[in-house]
């Protein structure tokens, strides 16, 4: 059976880090937040910055697809 996409957002966060290493296992992960480094300032692998407070939604809807 082929992974179900799940969209993280706050990826770069305290809970997303918990989480990330069992969901990448069983998802596949669209991950995003405002910064791709965890606040050790340690850079975060697949995370895609972006500004959701953006009005132009068609800036980032693809990754709710």
């Amino acid at each position: 059976m082929a992974n179900r996409k799940l969209l993280i957002t706050g990826a770069a966060g305290y809970i997303a880090s918990q989480i990330l290493p069992t969901f990448q296992e069983a998802y596949e992960l669209v991950l995003i937040d405002t910064t791709d480094k965890d606040r050790n300032g340690e850079k975060i692998e697949g995370i895609t910055v972006v500004d959701l407070m953006n009005p132009d939604r068609k800036q980032y809807s693809r990754y709710f697809e």
